[in-house]
């Protein structure tokens, strides 16, 4: 069984498709992109997805992101990934460094320009 989701997000365009030949499978794997895209702290629409890659002992790793635009906000929620197989959003929550961590905001650390949207707003016909 094939199915196939188009999402738009901001002014891209994100198509997601499946052909798991399990139903229960493949409508799992394409509805990981139909959760709102309204953060979960401050309800903002304003939403960007990210991604980082970090490089450990261990291997290394892809985080892929939502993360909230909204100036005071900055939540993200990461998409996890089940032992079993699959994918699932994470609780949105807002960075709060640890005792050891050097105290600096990285809601304002640069994005690369090929992970960063800017929000416009609909453009609105006044006549």
């Amino acid at each position: 069984m094939k199915i196939k989701l188009t999402k738009l997000i901001g002014n891209s365009t994100l198509e997601v498709e499946s052909d798991k030949q399990d139903i229960k499978s493949a409508l799992a794997e394409v509805l990981l992109f139909t959760q709102p895209d309204i953060c979960g702290k401050c309800g903002s629409d304003k939403i960007e997805f990210i991604t980082n890659k970090a490089v450990t002992d261990e291997g290394t790793f892809i985080y892929v992101k939502r993360r909230c635009l909204n100036e005071t906000c900055k939540a993200t929620s990461t998409m996890g990934e089940y032992k079993g197989g699959g994918q699932f959003w994470k609780a949105w929550e807002i960075y709060q460094p640890n005792a050891d961590t050097p105290q600096t905001n990285p809601a304002s650390q640069p994005y690369p320009p090929s992970q960063t949207q800017q929000y416009e707003p609909p453009m609105e016909n006044n006549h």
